[in-house]
C-alpha cells in the first residue's frame, strides 16, 4: 500500500464533524485495510523432499536417479563413465602457469 492510498482510505467520506480524532482513526484503520495476501501453498510449503537411497549390494547411500536398478556404479560394475582426473605432474604443471601468470602481472 503506497502512502497517497493511505491518506485516500483514512480521509475518504469524513464526517462533517469528528470529536475523537483517535477513535475515528482506530475504527477506520481497522474497518478499511486491505485484507492480508493470501499464501499459496505451493509458496508455503517447500519443494518436494529429499529422498535418499540405499545401495543393495554394498548399501552406500545416494539419490534415487544416481541407484538405477538399486546399486551403485561400483556394484554395477560400470565405472567407465567417469572421466578420469588430471594427473599429479599436471596438476603441478597448471599452478607453476598460474603463479608466472599473477608474477607477469604483478
Amino acid at each position: 500500500m503506497t502512502p497517497s492510498d493511505f491518506a485516500r482510505i483514512l480521509t475518504a467520506g469524513l464526517p462533517d464533524v469528528v470529536h475523537s480524532p483517535g477513535a475515528l482513526t482506530r475504527k477506520r484503520l481497522i474497518d478499511k485495510l486491505p485484507p492480508e495476501p493470501v499464501r499459496t501453498p505451493q509458496a508455503a510449503a517447500p519443494a518436494a523432499p529429499r529422498r535418499l537411497m540405499e545401495c543393495t549390494g554394498c548399501r552406500t547411500p545416494g539419490r534415487p536417479e544416481a541407484l538405477p536398478g538399486g546399486l551403485c556404479r561400483p556394484c554395477r560394475g560400470d565405472l567407465s563413465d567417469e572421466p578420469p582426473g588430471p594427473t599429479e605432474a599436471e596438476i603441478h604443471s597448471r599452478v607453476e602457469r598460474l603463479r608466472a601468470a599473477v608474477r607477469a602481472v604483478r
